[in-house]
């Protein structure tokens, strides 16, 4: 179930949807969770990131990165907040 104030704003940043974008951390055991409009900035994250790689000299790959951030899944919620984890993500 989704917090209220987490309710409010994954609403709100879903342009009144009640859509839920999960996805597993790339890093951690966890799962990571927001609304639709953070998609948006996706491509300008990406070029951030290459950007920084690139003046690092650290080895950058846009597939992967690409396939961590696109990799989520939509998920409606009710009025109170309740939604269903896909199988996949529960482990």
């Amino acid at each position: 179930m989704l917090p209220p104030q987490f309710r409010k704003t994954v609403r709100e940043s879903s342009e009144g949807a009640k859509t839920l974008c999960i996805a597993k951390h790339e890093k951690w055991k966890c799962l990571a969770g927001f609304g639709l409009s953070r998609k948006d900035d996706f491509e300008a994250q990406l070029d951030r990131e290459e950007e920084l790689a690139v003046r690092t000299g650290k080895p950058f790959d846009r597939d992967i990165r690409s396939m961590q951030l696109y990799g989520f899944t939509e998920v409606p919620f009710d009025d109170s907040g309740r939604f269903v984890i896909p199988e996949h993500l529960m482990k």
